[in-house]
């Protein structure tokens, strides 16, 4: 399974709120595209790299891991997470209705790894030399935080 080895060290991870520049401009989404705030109405930011996952299309930070994850273990991607060059971090399905900015409203450099943890799902990302983790229970995405759970 892709993205096991480092997720199986989640469930002892101690990962923590990442902090929001207050200077930080936010990604905006439309119906298909995550663009990073710019000048122009369609300007795309400096250093982004464009995403499609199923019919859903976007840009993400060139040169930050695309984290593809199997939550189900049949071999094919269920969710794709990305950091924008922003630093925002985004989410997209097989039935999203575009790319979504993940809740808690954090900031990273990178995306981590991924676990299936019982009955929750769980994703680390980098922000700097630090992980934090955000946790799917109870049908929702939850904060991000230093220690998953």
């Amino acid at each position: 399974m892709a993205g096991l080895g480092m997720s199986v060290a989640l469930a002892g991870l101690t990962v923590g709120l990442l902090p929001v520049a207050a200077t930080a401009a936010p990604a905006r989404a439309d119906r298909t595209v995550v663009r990073p705030a710019a000048a122009g109405e369609n300007a795309v930011a400096a250093g982004s790299c464009a995403i499609t996952r199923w019919a859903n299309k976007g840009y993400y930070k060139c040169g930050t891991r695309v984290l593809d994850v199997d939550w189900d273990g049949n071999g094919t991607t269920d969710e794709t997470f990305v950091v924008a060059a922003n630093r925002t971090i985004w989410h997209t399905w097989r039935a999203a209705d575009g790319w979504k900015e993940m809740p808690g409203h954090g900031r990273a450099d990178n995306t981590g790894g991924w676990a299936r943890i019982a009955s929750w799902r769980a994703v680390t990302v980098w922000a700097g030399s630090t992980s934090y983790c955000n946790t799917f229970k109870d049908g929702k995405w939850h904060s991000w935080k230093r220690k998953c759970g």
